[in-house]
């Protein structure tokens, strides 16, 4: 639906892997590099939320590109990272 989120500065080596709707409700996979992340590291993840649009002639018709348009964030989530 042209809906995307990513990640506010995350820690080095902390990426979001896929977002994904299911049933109405989204979730996020997070990936973690071990050898850029240690067990024990703690702290909070910000995800901002952005949506599409088309601009709009003045009849109505879309032109041009589509634009990205900022949604918000999400509240804070914590993560900790440990041994698999």
């Amino acid at each position: 639906d042209g809906s995307q989120v990513e990640l506010s500065e995350p820690p080095d080596g902390i990426a979001l892997q896929s977002p994904s709707a299911m049933s109405g409700d989204s979730y996020v996979t997070l990936t973690c590099d071990a050898a850029k992340q240690k067990p024990g590291v703690q702290g909070n993840l910000i995800l901002l939320g952005y949506g599409e649009r088309s601009r709009r002639s003045d009849n109505g018709k879309a032109v041009g590109e589509k634009q990205r348009v900022p949604l918000g964030a999400f509240p804070a989530i914590p993560f900790e990272v440990v041994a698999p």
